[in-house]
């Protein structure tokens, strides 16, 4: 059985607090406990 992966952009966490017009969720925290779970990483270019 093939291992599943998430998928998660810290940026849609941001855009969830401020939808909410609140202090949480908070991007950092987010990216904390993705990482603590053994999530990796990407890094994309913006040109």
């Amino acid at each position: 059985m093939a291992e599943l992966l998430l998928g998660l952009n810290i940026d849609h966490i941001a855009t969830l607090r401020n939808a909410r017009g609140t202090a949480y969720p908070d991007p950092v925290a987010g990216g904390v406990y993705c990482r603590a779970g053994g999530s990796g990483r990407h890094y994309r270019a913006f040109t």
